[in-house]
């Protein structure tokens, strides 16, 4: 399958003092050089010209990104005109626009983050109390899903004992259908 290039702001509302406009995909790292010149070294940020205007740049090869695809991120003056403005400048280069959750879903696709991951950044943009961003952080940092992944694979060992067991219905004994009954349970 052929990705495109995505393109989004990837801070919350550009009226900060600072925004970062997120590349992701094949071409990120082409497309923005074509803008900025000589990019940095791979994860350091470096200053760099774009349209008359300083920007930082960080480059972050795939696999090891945020989308598990090549990243470039320009760290700009913030102001909803200028967010825009780059964006355009990159849209008009061949980058495509990323939807909401357009990162996150590459993350997902690319093994980067597991769905519960994936809930618990929903989960910390909207909390609206200091419990629920506890919760949310707990989410995005894994806790949910290494405490089910045991319960997990206790779960797919015993399908697949119980499935070669069904090739086999003579020598399934009732200790054996016990025992599976009582790590069910558990």
């Amino acid at each position: 399958m052929t990705r495109t290039t995505l393109v989004g702001v990837a801070t919350g509302t550009p009226d900060g003092g600072v925004a970062i406009v997120r590349v992701s995909g094949p071409q990120a790292i082409e497309l923005v050089r074509g803008l900025v010149g000589e990019l940095p070294p791979p994860r350091v940020l470096g200053l760099r010209e774009l349209s008359g205007e300083g920007v930082l740049v960080v480059v972050m090869p795939g696999p090891r990104s945020f989308t598990g695809e090549d990243v470039v991120e320009l760290h700009v003056h913030a102001g909803a005109r200028n967010v825009a403005h780059v964006v355009e400048l990159l849209l008009a280069a061949g980058a495509a626009a990323a939807g909401p959750g357009d990162f996150s879903r590459r993350a997902f696709e690319h093994g980067r983050l597991g769905l519960d991951q994936l809930e618990g950044i929903a989960a910390l943009i909207g909390a609206q109390t200091d419990a629920a961003l506890a919760q949310a952080k707990r989410l995005v940092a894994g806790e949910l899903g290494r405490e089910v992944e045991p319960v997990r694979s206790a779960i797919e060992r015993l399908r697949v004992e119980i499935e070669a067991n069904l090739d086999f219905p003579e020598d399934v004994a009732g200790p054996d259908e016990r025992r599976w009954i009582g790590e069910c349970a558990r």
